[in-house]
C-alpha cells in the first residue's frame, strides 16, 4: 500500500479540478517519502550521507544510482522497486520491482488506505530501529548460512511435533477415561451378578448400605447384530453388548451425536454408539436385527447414535423392551450404584459391603465388573495405564530426534563460529568482552530452538488430533476425545530452551577464546 507518484503524472490531463490537489499532493509526499526512502535503505543496510553523491552500497552500480535518485526525487514505489534487487542481489531489475509494487492512485478510498498502509509500515520500521543491536546481530548471524539453518530446523521441528503430539495425544486419553468418562458413567460401583435377579428385589437390598445414595439395576446381554436386510447371520457380525436400562436414568447421561435418546414410550428402539455406527455405516433410521446369545432375533430400529469411551460397541434399548423380548421381565444381572462419599477407599468398601449383603442372601455376585472392574476409580486407572506404553515409546522416540537436533545445531553454531573467527577478532579489538561474545553464541542457538518450536506448535495440534481421533480408533478400536491443552506446548518450549543453551555452550566457549591475533591470522 504506496503512493505512487509516477501514476500521479499519468492522470488524464482534461481533470483539470483535481490538477491543484495533485499538484499539493505531490510536493507533501516527495518529502515524506524522500526522508522515508533514507530510512528504509538505512535498514536494508545501505548509508545515506545527504549530499546526494554518496553510494548506498549496492552491488550493482545501476541500482545505486537508480535508488540514490529515487530518494532525491522521493519516488517511493521506485525505492522499493530497487529494495527488491537489494534483498536479491541484483537478479531482480529495478523496473521489474518498480512494476511489481505498483498501485493506482485513483479514489479518495485509496489515498485512505494508502495513508493508513503508511503509518503502520512507518511504525513497524521504527520498533525494528529501536531493537538492540546485539539482537539485530544475533539474527543476521543465525542465518548466515541458510541450507545449514533449514537441515536443522527440518530436525528440530519434527522433534517438537512428535513430542508434542504425544503429549497431546496424552492429555486426550486423560481427558477422555478421565473427565469425559465420568460425565457420562455418573456412578461409583457396578456390580454383576452370575444369574438373573428380581430387579427391585436388588435395588432394596442396595439401599440398605448407608453409603448408596441412588441405585438402578440394569439388564446386560451379549450378541450379534446385523442389517435387517440380510437374513442369515455371518461371521461378519457385529459383536455387541446389548444394555437394557431405565429410559430415566439418572446414572447414565448419554452424549448423543445424532437423533435423540430413548423414550418411556419406545418398543424396539435403540440407541447405537458412534463407533458401531462408523464400523457398520448405520445411521438413525436404520433397522437391525439383534441376536442373543441364546439364538433368540428381534428386528429394532436406531433412533439415536452417542459417544462412549467404555462401550464402544454398545447398544441400548428401553429395560423394559429388553426384559420382554429376551423372556427376563422383571429381572436384572448388573447393579449401578452411587455412592455418597466418592473416594477410592469409600468406593471400594461399597463394594465390599454389598458384596457382603448380597452373598449373605445367596447371590452370587462375580468378581469382576461389567466392564472389568468394580469400581469407576479402577476403570478410570487401569484404561488410562493401557496407553502408558505407547506414549512412552513415543515419548522416548521424540527425545532421540530431540537430542539429534541438538549435536546437529552444536555443529551448525560451532561452523558459524569459524567462519566468523575475523568479525570476533574485531569485536575484541574494539572491546568486546569474552561474556558478550558468548551471549551472541548462546543467542543464535536460542533463537533458532524458540523458531522450530514456533513452527512445530501449529503442526503438532493436527498431529495430535488425527492420531488420537483416526490412528488409535483404528490401531487400538478405542475412540479418543481430543481436547487441546498448552502443558505439552509449554513443556517442549522448556526443553527446546534448555537444549538449545547446551547446544551452545561449547561454540560460545569456542568463540570467547578467539583472540585477535589469531583471527586476524585466520584465512
Amino acid at each position: 500500500g504506496l503512493v505512487i507518484l509516477d501514476e500521479v503524472h499519468r492522470m488524464p490531463e482534461d481533470r483539470e479540478g483535481d490538477t491543484e490537489i495533485i499538484g499539493k499532493i505531490e510536493v507533501l509526499v516527495k518529502e515524506k517519502m524522500q526522508a522515508y526512502g533514507i530510512k528504509v535503505l538505512t535498514l536494508t543496510g545501505t548509508h545515506y550521507r545527504g549530499d546526494g553523491k554518496a553510494p548506498f552500497g549496492v552491488r550493482s552500480p545501476d541500482i545505486e544510482w537508480t535508488c540514490q535518485d529515487l530518494v532525491m526525487e522521493g519516488h517511493l514505489p521506485g525505492l522499493y522497486g530497487c529494495a527488491v534487487p537489494m534483498e536479491t542481489d541484483g537478479l531482480v531489475s529495478t523496473r521489474k520491482g518498480s512494476d511489481i509494487l505498483r498501485l493506482k492512485f485513483t479514489d479518495e478510498g485509496h489515498k485512505k488506505y494508502l495513508n493508513a498502509v503508511s503509518d503502520i509500515i512507518e511504525q513497524v520500521i521504527n520498533r525494528v530501529r529501536q531493537l538492540p543491536y546485539s539482537i539485530l546481530l544475533v539474527l543476521s548471524n543465525a542465518f548466515r548460512n541458510r541450507k545449514r539453518v533449514l537441515l536443522i530446523q527440518l530436525t528440530l521441528v519434527l522433534a517438537g511435533i512428535v513430542f508434542m503430539m504425544v503429549l497431546g495425544v496424552n492429555d486426550a486419553t486423560s481427558y477422555t477415561f478421565g473427565d469425559k468418562l465420568t460425565s457420562i458413567h455418573n456412578y461409583q460401583v457396578n456390580l454383576q451378578f452370575e444369574e438373573m435377579v428380581r430387579s427391585q428385589r436388588l435395588q432394596k437390598l442396595a439401599l440398605t448400605d448407608p453409603q448408596a445414595a441412588a441405585v438402578e439395576s440394569w439388564l446386560v446381554a451379549s450378541g450379534k447384530a446385523r442389517p435387517v436386510e440380510q437374513e442369515e447371520g455371518e461371521v461378519t457380525d457385529a459383536r455387541i453388548r446389548m444394555f437394557g436400562l431405565p429410559t430415566d436414568s439418572q446414572l447414565y447421561n448419554p452424549e448423543l451425536r445424532v437423533g435423540r435418546w430413548l423414550s418411556p414410550n419406545d418398543k424396539l428402539s435403540i440407541v447405537i454408539t458412534e463407533r458401531l455406527a462408523q464400523q457398520k455405516g448405520w445411521g438413525v433410521g436404520d433397522r437391525i436385527t439383534l441376536t442373543d446369545a441364546k439364538g433368540h432375533e428381534d428386528d429394532w430400529q436406531v433412533v439415536g447414535i452417542t459417544y462412549d469411551p467404555l462401550a464402544n460397541t454398545a447398544v441400548f434399548a428401553p429395560l423394559s423392551s429388553l426384559q420382554r423380548e429376551l423372556g427376563a421381565v422383571g429381572m436384572a444381572n448388573t447393579l449401578w450404584v452411587q455412592t455418597r462419599d466418592q473416594s477410592a477407599g469409600a468406593q471400594q468398601a461399597t463394594v465390599l459391603s454389598l458384596t457382603n449383603i448380597f452373598e449373605s442372601r445367596n447371590f452370587d455376585v462375580a468378581p469382576s465388573g461389567t466392564f472389568g472392574y468394580n469400581t469407576i476409580t479402577e476403570t478410570v486407572e487401569q484404561t488410562q495405564g493401557g496407553y502408558s506404553l505407547i506414549f512412552q515409546l513415543l515419548a522416548i522416540m521424540a527425545v532421540i530426534i530431540a537430542l539429534v537436533g541438538g549435536v546437529g545445531l552444536s555443529g551448525v553454531l560451532t561452523l558459524n563460529v569459524l567462519e566468523r573467527r575475523r568479525e570476533i577478532g574485531v569485536m575484541r579489538s574494539i572491546g568486546a568482552s569474552s561474556w558478550r561474545v558468548i551471549r551472541l553464541s548462546i543467542g543464535e542457538g536460542v533463537m533458532l530452538g524458540w523458531m522450530s518450536w514456533l513452527i512445530a506448535l501449529p503442526l503438532s495440534i493436527p498431529a495430535a488430533y488425527l492420531l488420537a481421533t483416526y490412528g488409535l480408533s483404528f490401531a487400538l478400536n478405542q475412540q479418543l476425545a481430543y481436547r487441546f491443552s498448552p502443558e505439552g506446548a509449554l513443556i517442549w518450549l522448556v526443553i527446546i530452551t534448555l537444549l538449545a543453551v547446551l547446544a551452545s555452550t561449547f561454540p560460545a566457549r569456542s568463540a570467547a577464546r578467539v583472540s585477535v591475533r589469531d583471527s586476524l591470522n585466520y584465512s
